[in-house]
């Protein structure tokens, strides 16, 4: 199955990245740059690799912000994806564990 995605021989894929608190996975699976591993749809666009290079490139976060947002404008444009978000989180912790810290990257 692997390799018919790859092969672009798929109309319609569920799956994806995540993990990543700022966002890299997401956006760098438009970039036509990546291989058919990462960029599934195969979606090519000039002005979005451009987009992008921006983002890498810019030095401060307000740059980064404004490249990430122009970004997700062209991908809402051409809507090769449909980005949703499933996030579970569960800690179970038995009550006589003591000194138990909660993950660095939580959503609360």
């Amino acid at each position: 199955m692997i390799k018919e995605l790859e092969g672009g021989s798929f109309q319609l894929f569920s799956g994806g990245y995540g993990g990543i608190p700022f966002g890299y996975a997401q956006i760098v699976q438009l970039d036509s740059r990546e291989p058919a591993t990462v960029n599934a749809s195969r979606f090519k666009l000039p002005e979005y690799d451009r987009t992008l290079d921006r983002f890498f490139a810019s030095p401060t976060e307000k740059g980064r912000i404004a490249a990430g947002r122009e970004a997700s404008a062209l991908a809402a444009a051409y809507v090769p994806l449909l980005p949703t978000i499933f996030r579970l989180e569960d800690d179970f912790v038995q009550p006589w564990v003591q000194g138990y810290s909660a993950p660095v990257w939580t959503s609360y």
